[in-house]
């Protein structure tokens, strides 16, 4: 599997009263990136870690870490797919049996914690990224990794500001995930 390394660049506010904020993830030579949306927690989490590292070692991401680490082998983490609004992402490691699947935001914090490099695969990275512009003001997002909540609500202002084309791809967007979960069934 082809696979490209991300990093952590930045975390950023998005301004919809809901504590939403985006995790940032640059490649390597930061040309393009994926953003990553989070909750209020996620992001006190990731900051806790940047402002206090030698402070951390009592709580539960770095103790764990420190047990895998004590196995040896390599670790990395890897974001796999888009389902349902949400990137999923999981951890290989030499020594276990099998990948452990993550919450995206959970593998953001042990890649912080642990140093685990995280990567995207490369197909995913190609369909999803945006170019890279530091200190730029907008950022794009693709729906594919908006809740339902965010796309209804995006979906109402699109209709409001009566931007019908965007409001269009919002629903079609929405059905198909609909379509998706009468599938599983």
């Amino acid at each position: 599997m082809e696979k490209v390394r991300l990093k952590v660049k930045d975390v950023l506010s998005i301004m919809d009263g809901e504590g939403t904020s985006l995790v940032i993830l640059v490649d390597e030579e930061a040309k393009r990136q994926v953003s990553v949306i989070v909750d209020q927690t996620t992001v006190e989490r990731i900051e806790y870690r940047r402002t206090k590292p030698k402070t951390n070692e009592k709580l539960l991401p770095e103790a764990l870490c420190s047990i895998i680490q004590g196995m040896g082998g390599s670790m990395e983490i890897i974001i796999f797919n888009v389902i349902g609004g949400e990137y999923k992402a999981m951890l290989n490691c030499e020594q276990m049996p099998y990948p452990i699947r993550l919450f995206i935001s959970d593998a953001v914090i042990l890649s912080i914690v642990a140093d685990i490099p995280i990567f995207i695969e490369s197909a995913l990275m190609k369909r999803q990224s945006v170019p890279y512009q530091k200190g730029e003001m907008g950022i794009a997002l693709p729906v594919n990794t908006l809740s339902l909540d965010m796309l209804r609500r995006a979906l109402n202002q699109a209709v409001a500001d009566e931007n019908y084309e965007l409001a269009s791809h919002l629903r079609d967007e929405m059905n198909r995930r609909d379509d998706q979960n009468t599938e599983q069934y």
